[in-house]
């Protein structure tokens, strides 16, 4: 009697250490299963984050980046051209958007769908658009000129120009902006050089504004 007393407490003891070694590697692989899915959020999060930074950085054809902290404007400001000038213009905040990701995504539905109506309006489109504006948008090459689009938040309007800076003496340094919305894309970056090369020349003499 003591022997089978003792065989089935074993039993007992192993069936409880069974069900006990069980729950832990459930509750281990159920653990694992959760970090899992957290570490899987966490990197669709920051590689969202990567994207928005990236897209923020990378030109975007008619979409550029405004980041105004300091006047609580920032968006993607898309813009699309006709015959070397801005056509169609629009602003799109982060705020009234669902942040950056979804601002963007709202700026390039609203590019693609104005693309589509120009082209339809204006059979000449896709050639007047053949017109390499788009390296107006990065750095010109040419030294003391650059483009620049500023957004007025008070104004709800974007002012796009070439700004040629020089020194007339030690110390002092100037601007002046030529407009593209007044001259066009090209000849705007045409007045600026010109100008620059101008003041070159008041500056240093021939032989220097040569190089």
């Amino acid at each position: 009697m003591k022997k089978t007393a003792k065989k089935t407490a074993k039993k007992a003891t192993k069936k409880t250490v069974k069900k006990a070694t069980k729950k832990v590697a459930v509750k281990k692989a159920v653990a694992k299963k959760v970090a899992a899915k957290a570490t899987k959020k966490v990197k669709a999060k920051a590689a969202k984050k990567v994207a928005v930074k990236a897209a923020s950085k990378k030109r975007i054809k008619n979409i550029s980046r405004i980041d105004q902290p300091e006047r609580n404007t920032q968006g993607w400001y898309v813009r699309v051209y006709y015959q070397g000038k801005p056509y169609t213009s629009k602003f799109f905040s982060d705020k009234k958007n669902g942040g950056k990701r979804n601002g963007l995504k709202v700026a390039t539905t609203f590019r693609d769908d104005e693309i589509v109506r120009l082209k339809k309006k204006f059979p000449d489109f896709d050639r007047e658009n053949r017109r390499k504006v788009s390296k107006a948008n990065s750095n010109t090459g040419v030294l003391g000129v650059s483009r620049v689009t500023y957004y007025d938040p008070r104004r709800e309007k974007s002012y796009e120009y070439y700004s040629v800076s020089w020194r007339p003496e030690p110390g002092v340094s100037k601007i002046t902006k030529f407009f593209i919305q007044k001259y066009g894309e090209k000849k705007a970056f045409k007045e600026a050089c010109a100008f620059r090369k101008k003041k070159e020349l008041e500056i240093y003499g021939p032989r220097r504004a040569k190089r």
